[in-house]
């Protein structure tokens, strides 16, 4: 009788075990960073992917109007540059000796639901030459730029074609006021380029800009 006591435990002993195993496996790692915060907003932009031009997409949010978001600043309260085209150098391979050319495409997110003011815009960083005769005073660099609303659902809120001629050239291309729900009113866009406010010359530090076209 013993005996049978002693299996029956040490049976119920290795079940136990396997039982342990089986919810360590399955459980749901612990995630170290905190809570991961979904986008509600994206924001978008393409260009001529043939074309070895950099364009950058900016941005200003409501925690600090002072401090945008764009390539020398990819997080900034709830807006988030995830991706960031330079022109062939990252959209260009070589394959079987043949190039392959992707499309120059700069992506951003708002994460999270940050109520307040958020402005976006473009600015033609650099225009290279690829063999092809441009004037710099009149590029006409067509950038396409798209916004969609995330959650609950993803639909396109707004999409336009902007031009832009010049090194240096920006262009405020999207303005809304989130609201507390999530929501969002579509509002003019000022007319002062985010990156102008950036790049102008300090007169005391003599900082430079990017070279400007009259």
């Amino acid at each position: 009788m013993r005996r049978r006591n002693g299996i029956f435990i040490a049976y119920c002993d290795l079940l136990l075990v396997i039982v342990a195993l089986l919810i360590v496996s399955v459980a749901p790692k612990k995630i170290e960073e905190g809570v991961k915060v979904y986008a509600e907003y994206q924001v978008s932009i393409e260009w001529n992917e043939h074309l070895d031009d950099d364009v950058d997409l900016w941005a200003l949010g409501p925690t600090d109007r002072e401090k945008p978001c764009f390539y020398k600043s990819t997080e900034v309260g709830p807006l988030f540059l995830d991706r960031d085209s330079r022109g062939f150098m990252d959209d260009r391979l070589k394959v079987d000796g043949e190039y392959k050319y992707l499309p120059h495409r700069e992506v951003m997110t708002v994460r999270g639901i940050v109520p307040g003011r958020y402005d976006f815009s473009i600015h033609l960083y650099k225009a290279r030459d690829t063999g092809a005769m441009r004037d710099p005073h009149n590029l006409g660099i067509v950038v396409n730029v798209e916004v969609q609303k995330i959650n609950p659902r993803s639909r396109v809120i707004f999409r336009k074609s902007a031009t832009l001629q010049y090194e240096g050239d920006a262009i405020n291309v999207w303005s809304m006021d989130v609201k507390p729900d999530g929501g969002f009113i579509e509002q003019e866009p000022p007319v002062e380029p985010i990156s102008s406010r950036f790049y102008r010359v300090d007169a005391q530090s003599g900082a430079a800009h990017p070279p400007q076209v009259p």
